[in-house]
């Protein structure tokens, strides 16, 4: 075979192949574009929110309550993926914990964006230092995304010790059938908030204290400063009743 010839298929060769990219370019279907579309990885953006003020942070406190935010990216439509596309976003702990995040809107009360979120209530003995956490992504059609903090310990996830401004609230909601939760157990500090879900005011007392009258809608919030078992009822209805268990802080050691 002469070298002309040699050189004539080649840009035969070359032809092919750049109609074949056009194609592909253009939507065409191949088994090329197939495989390069299921084996594209998925854009994970996240970040940490504190449940005091809603504030990014790296540092969080035993007892305090913290949020995942996950964002997923679709590569193939730079457009954000909610559950009708995504089979499960997770949180993982370096100790084995996982979080199944959901997708919604936020703030609830008026949605200004929607993204994938899960809470997290640091345990008060949970061990103060940094840990970091990673996010596995599953879509409906087979593709995945990881999302791992930088191996940096300012910008990690870091448990803090205990201060009591940051131990996460409870609330307990109130109505004709009773109070829900009945037995709350929270963390020593926390404010407990009581919520009038009902269409008649409620006087909720406990040893030593008394929230007076809260009317239709109103709250009444009270810190619980000692650990310990406090009983509580309705002065106006005795048969709704409740207890609430405070966790001792932890200890401090040196």
């Amino acid at each position: 075979m002469s070298k002309r010839l040699l050189f004539k298929l080649g840009l035969v060769i070359a032809s092919v192949a750049a109609v074949s990219a056009i194609l592909v370019g253009c939507g065409g279907k191949s088994a090329a574009n197939t495989a390069t579309s299921s084996t594209l990885y998925l854009s994970v953006l996240s970040d940490i929110v504190s449940s005091v003020g809603c504030v990014n942070t790296s540092a969080v406190h035993q007892g305090e309550n913290l949020a995942f935010r996950v964002k997923v990216i679709d590569p193939l439509t730079n457009e954000p993926m909610d559950d009708t596309l995504l089979q499960s976003v997770t949180a993982k702990l370096p100790d084995g914990q996982t979080f199944n995040l959901t997708y919604g809107g936020h703030p609830s009360s008026a949605p200004t964006d929607n993204f994938w979120s899960a809470p997290w209530e640091v345990p008060l003995t949970y061990p103060t230092g940094t840990l970091g956490y990673e996010v596995d992504v599953v879509a409906k059609d087979g593709r995945t995304g990881t999302y791992q903090q930088f191996n940096v310990a300012a910008s990690s996830l870091n448990v803090v010790a205990y201060n009591p401004a940051f131990v996460a609230g409870k609330t307990i909601s109130i109505s004709a059938t009773g109070a829900s939760p009945a037995a709350l157990v929270c963390s020593q500090g926390a404010k407990v908030t009581f919520s009038n879900k009902d269409t008649v005011a409620h006087d909720i007392a406990g040893d030593g204290w008394d929230s007076g009258s809260i009317a239709p809608g109103k709250t009444f919030a009270r810190v619980f400063s000692d650990a310990g078992t406090f009983n509580y009822h309705d002065t106006t209805n005795p048969a709704i009743s409740g207890s609430i268990t405070v966790n001792p802080a932890p200890t401090a050691t040196k």
